[in-house]
């Protein structure tokens, strides 16, 4: 099956490495490359080339804001989920667009399950939240954790783009099965993903530092987001003034990335993922603790 996957896999990374169990597929990628340059090896694959790391079992990992993501439970099949984290490595000098691979991987994720499983089903379709959570029917299966450095001694930078998600065990939120009556397999939805991922990641532009494609990816995006003119509370330092309630609504993504918030006749477009988060539950834009 590794054989396989390896196969499927050859456009997206250059190197895969499965194991059956690791804490956090995330930190293990990212000290493989510490580790690497610590080494000074310069020519390695693991410096200039992407790979992947693929685990049935992770139980330490990492989501946004320090949320931990389990994939092991006692009794659960390897098969109940989806876990691996993966590398992008692109000219420094296009930095600005880390930034991007949040909503990049958001709308391959949620276009490859609903052509897969739900094409004309548009109600139980998945849905984002920002910056890239995937949900169906109100509930999340699916998180995605992105972290971007720049590599020692090179014009390069690597992001690393770890994602989980939920098959056939909700740990606690819920899994595909419960929305499909297909038969789901691991190896069919990491082919489907991957498939999406590269065809959109052309939008970026990142091998003719080409812009032109970005504004179309986000338009994806804000298609298949839950927040249309979503009402929210806007709990950050700057709009905390004594005594005074200050309300707005979701308007957009910016071509930077940035939420875009409207209140009143006012537009606010300094929201970066990294930074704030949307408390869906409570509909409040909070600043992330440091």
């Amino acid at each position: 099956m590794q054989a396989l996957i390896q196969v499927i896999l050859l456009r997206l990374v250059k190197n895969l490495l499965f194991f059956p169990e690791v804490e956090s597929t995330q930190n293990f990628a990212k000290e493989m490359t510490s580790k690497a340059q610590q080494e000074n090896i310069q020519s390695s694959e693991i410096i200039d080339e992407d790979f992947m790391i693929l685990t049935d079992y992770q139980t330490k990992g990492r989501g946004r804001r320090e949320n931990v993501w389990i994939s092991k439970d006692s009794g659960v099949d390897p098969l109940a989920s989806l876990t691996f984290t993966f590398t992008r490595t692109i000219p420094y000098q296009q930095v600005l667009k880390f930034k991007l691979y949040p909503y990049l991987v958001g709308v391959a994720l949620a276009r490859s399950l609903n052509n897969q499983y739900f094409p004309d089903i548009k109600g139980a379709q998945v849905q984002l939240k920002w910056p890239n959570d995937a949900y169906l029917g109100g509930k999340k299966f699916s998180g995605c954790l992105e972290e971007g450095e720049k590599l020692n001694s090179l014009d390069l930078g690597k992001v690393y783009i770890g994602l989980g998600i939920n098959i056939n065990e909700g740990h606690g939120f819920t899994c595909l099965a419960e929305h499909t009556q297909k038969s789901l397999e691991k190896l069919d939805i990491l082919k489907s993903f991957t498939e999406e991922f590269l065809e959109l990641e052309k939008l970026l532009g990142i091998e003719n530092n080409d812009n032109s494609g970005v504004r179309k990816l986000l338009d994806l995006y804000e298609s298949l987001w839950m927040h249309h003119g979503q009402e929210v509370t806007l709990e950050v330092p700057e709009f905390q003034l004594p005594g005074i309630r200050l309300n707005g609504k979701i308007a957009g993504i910016t071509d930077e990335g940035f939420l875009k918030v409207s209140v009143g006749d006012n537009l606010y477009e300094s929201y970066p993922a990294d930074d704030y988060s949307l408390d869906i539950k409570n509909s409040r834009i909070i600043r992330k603790l440091q």
